[in-house]
């Protein structure tokens, strides 16, 4: 990015976006219609709905950067929704089944909400990031990223497991 180029800020009230499989997402502003972008939020993981940054799909540059999320309407913020469900794929673990320790990787056998997943991590430093004391976000080898929305919510075992390794 040019750092002499000015960022154009869009507040979220002041525009409308629209979603299909067929067209992708569709940008309506006062003065613009925005046709293949992505929407990459600034923040997803602790304060999604801040900012998000509008990219062309076709140059892979920012072209806007939205304020406020949480103020566009609720057609707009369900286009958004189904998304992001695309584009941020990370699968939320519901139990874990096992985990085995060799030449420090650690094998994990879970069901997640898309299904039964098996992955592999190098390091539990590297690769388990607290998101809060409860909060758990996994990236794998491959940088596939599997989140455990709340350890206290997970079944005895599950939990045994995890505070195993961690």
């Amino acid at each position: 990015m040019n750092f002499k180029q000015k960022i154009k800020y869009l507040n979220a009230k002041d525009i409308r976006l629209e979603y299909n499989d067929t067209t992708g997402l569709i940008l309506h502003s006062r003065k613009r219609r925005l046709k293949n972008i992505k929407i990459i939020l600034a923040q997803p993981l602790m304060k999604p709905l801040d900012y998000a940054s509008v990219i062309s799909e076709k140059t892979n540059k920012e072209i806007a950067v939205i304020k406020n999320l949480k103020d566009l309407d609720s057609n707009s913020s369900l286009a958004l929704k189904r998304f992001l469900n695309n584009y941020y794929i990370t699968p939320k673990i519901l139990k874990i089944n096992s985990l085995s320790h060799q030449l420090g990787a650690v094998f994990w056998d879970t069901v997640t909400d898309k299904g039964k997943r098996q992955f592999v991590i190098w390091g539990i430093t590297e690769s388990v990031r607290f998101l809060t004391p409860d909060r758990i976000l996994i990236t794998d080898v491959n940088g596939n990223r599997f989140e455990i929305e709340s350890i206290s919510k997970l079944d005895v075992k599950s939990r045994h497991l995890i505070e195993l390794i961690l």
